[in-house]
């Protein structure tokens, strides 16, 4: 499952990597950012450590990685950041278009 990458965006003196590939298990494409610290720039002999950071179940890659405003903090820290798409879109999943029940 090769990656491609859809955009390498400068972001805190690191890079900001909109990624997707396509995914057997959901049948179509799923998508993830990832943030890369300046410190993974020369990194050939260095570990970097990764945070995986699921935002919540209808949350898209962008949700965290735009809003949360995490990655001046990773690029600090050098942690490369890993945002995950948390649920597949177009799947065609059976009762995934099925209105909301509400409780109450």
């Amino acid at each position: 499952m090769p990656f491609k990458t859809e955009q390498k965006i400068c972001n805190f003196g690191g890079y900001l990597l909109k990624l997707s590939h396509d995914s057997d298990s959901v049948k179509g494409r799923m998508r993830v950012n990832m943030y890369l610290p300046p410190q993974a720039e020369n990194a050939h002999d260095v570990s970097i450590p990764v945070l995986f950071w699921l935002s919540g179940l209808t949350c898209t890659p962008d949700n965290c990685a735009d809003k949360g405003f995490f990655q001046p903090w990773a690029a600090k820290k050098g942690i490369a950041v890993v945002y995950p798409d948390t649920s597949p879109r177009e799947a065609k999943i059976e009762g995934d278009d099925d209105s909301c029940m509400f409780y109450g």
